[in-house]
């Protein structure tokens, strides 16, 4: 039996072994005082240093690229067993929102074994189209959007689940219509730590994600 204690502690799960390791463990009893666990897209470390000093009661996945399965079966182990909120970090592009569709919806090489993988209470905390404009990231900190994102865009919404999260589709159609993607290091233009002081902490306390 693994008996994982969580309270102040953060997890930063970039190795798979790690995480095959625990979510194997059907039998494993988690006790924890987290009060959300975070999906983040990019290799951060500073940012989960940073915030793992100012907000403690927290669990942060790493994600690196397309979630794997091992990854993908950690999001669902934690929630599952612990049913906190599970939030996403991802860049506000197509190939951001396809990897929360992942967590989220699960994948179609995958849809067999949907129920052990997907999460389906994830929630789009951030980057949002929409805060490119709300926020006034500068223009020279984005990246036009290519035609194969807009097609992969397009593609998106036209899924039926998609269909289902009207918030979804909005930021879909505004990041087609700005013809702009955002990276989460963008934030950083506003100012150095806005990420970490003002533009997380904000989005929690306030429950703003879709």
């Amino acid at each position: 039996m693994l008996n994982l204690h969580i309270s102040s502690l953060l997890f930063c799960f970039s190795c798979p072994y790690v995480n095959k390791y625990l979510a194997d463990r059907s039998q494993s009893v988690i006790r924890c005082d987290s009060q959300h666990c975070f999906h983040v897209g990019r290799d951060l470390t500073l940012f989960c240093i940073s915030l793992f000093v100012n907000c403690s009661y927290n669990v942060i996945i790493q994600g690196k690229g397309f979630p794997d399965v091992n990854t993908r079966m950690m999001v669902r182990c934690l929630w599952s067993t612990l049913q906190i909120p599970i939030l996403a970090l991802v860049d506000a592009d197509p190939h951001g929102i396809e990897i929360l569709s992942v967590y989220k919806f699960g994948s179609k090489a995958l849809s067999f074994d949907a129920h052990s993988l997907t999460v389906p209470v994830v929630k789009w905390l951030g980057v949002l189209p929409s805060d490119i404009n709300r926020l006034s990231i500068p223009r020279d900190k984005l990246i036009q959007l290519t035609d194969r994102d807009k097609c992969k865009a397009r593609e998106l919404l036209g899924r039926p689940y998609i269909k289902s999260q009207d918030a979804w589709q909005q930021e879909i159609e505004i990041m087609l219509s700005l013809g702009y993607k955002a990276e989460i290091q963008a934030l950083s233009s506003i100012s150095f730590d806005f990420l970490t002081d003002t533009y997380l902490p904000v989005k929690i306390k306030h429950g703003r994600w879709i």
